[in-house]
């Protein structure tokens, strides 16, 4: 039997800053499940209204003052650890989000095997052939081994 644990981090500074936004997640999570503080923390703005969190942000800092760097460790099944590294060096939300959907598009219609029923990830779907076009269009993808 195979299994899989999934993790994900967050990294800072020290031990106080870690401490701080915990009890502030902590905290805003439960004031966005009480429907008095729900309330209240729409009518001030701090939850914004769909559609507003990017009001005013220009193309030029989407495509130079933003980024995201997906980073992922496993262990098979004979304990070899791999590590792969997803790059986007800009908006991944807007930017990116459009481009890659248009490459999955492009992948789909080009597709000449068809998979059978079901509900398939886009790395199944598509495979490689999708992660090469994303790679030509921006996208910085590495695999490897990591020795301890």
């Amino acid at each position: 039997a195979t299994s899989l644990t999934y993790k994900e981090a967050c990294v800072f500074p020290d031990y106080k800053s870690a401490f701080v936004n915990f009890m502030g997640m902590i905290m805003f999570g439960t004031a966005v499940l009480n429907p008095f503080t729900q309330w209240l923390l729409h009518t001030l703005g701090v939850i914004p209204k769909p559609g507003t969190i990017m009001k005013g942000v220009t193309l030029e800092q989407m495509e130079n003052e933003f980024f995201l760097c997906v980073i992922a460790e496993g262990i098979g099944s004979k304990g070899t650890r791999m590590e792969s590294i997803m790059y986007f060096d800009r908006d991944a939300g807007y930017i990116d989000t459009a481009r890659m959907l248009m490459e999955s598009a492009i992948c789909l219609a080009l597709q000449e095997e068809q998979n059978n029923g079901g509900f398939f990830s886009p790395s199944i779907a598509m495979g490689d052939t999708l992660l090469k076009r994303l790679c030509r269009t921006g996208t910085y993808y590495k695999i490897r081994s990591i020795t301890k």
